[in-house]
């Protein structure tokens, strides 16, 4: 029959292939399909500067596609404060996106941040950054987005380089300096 190395290593193959999954998640919006882990999700990785002439901030997409959004204190629009917080007021640059998630539809090839009512559609291109955006299912032009209106605050790209991660500033310095 079988000897106990057969079977051990039959079992161990069978743990391993277990463990090792299908290595990410997916779910169906409208009928798209979008996985959640993508490897193209690790391609819009990083720290992007959203911020106006008065008014510092950043936009953070993690691996897993979270977003998080810092606003810095210590400018024109800030506390006074030498610290970042997270956006928590109507009045602060891409509120409607902070902790939410970019999923990817790998059919599209297109991004999608939803958040409060705002929805932003774009590609990626590792040399130019976002492309063909859209919010609300209006198209930007490829610089990129800056809204501001009485109930919705956004800014996204813009200005070349601003469109790419930031090579500026990283997570860890805003992480580092974030207020008490």
């Amino acid at each position: 029959m079988y000897s106990k190395t057969s079977i051990t290593t039959l079992l161990t193959c069978s743990v391993l292939l277990t463990a090792c999954g299908g290595g990410g998640s997916s779910d169906s919006i409208g009928g798209v399909s979008v996985t959640n882990t993508a490897p193209e999700l690790k391609l819009i990785t990083g720290v992007y500067n959203t911020s106006r002439s008065d008014d510092e901030s950043y936009l953070y997409i993690e691996e897993d596609g979270d977003v998080e959004v810092y606003d810095y204190q210590n400018d024109d629009q800030g506390s006074g404060l030498n610290c970042y917080s997270k956006t928590t007021s109507i009045s602060q640059i891409n509120h409607h996106f902070n902790s939410k998630k970019v999923t990817y539809s790998g059919s599209d090839k297109l991004y999608t941040l939803e958040g409060d009512g705002a929805t932003l559609v774009f590609g990626f291109d590792t040399k130019t950054g976002l492309t063909n955006m859209k919010l609300n299912n209006t198209f930007s032009t490829d610089t990129g987005f800056n809204i501001k209106a009485s109930n919705l605050n956004i800014r996204i790209g813009g200005g070349g380089s601003l469109n790419l991660p930031s090579t500026r500033i990283q997570i860890t310095d805003i992480t580092a300096a974030l207020c008490k």
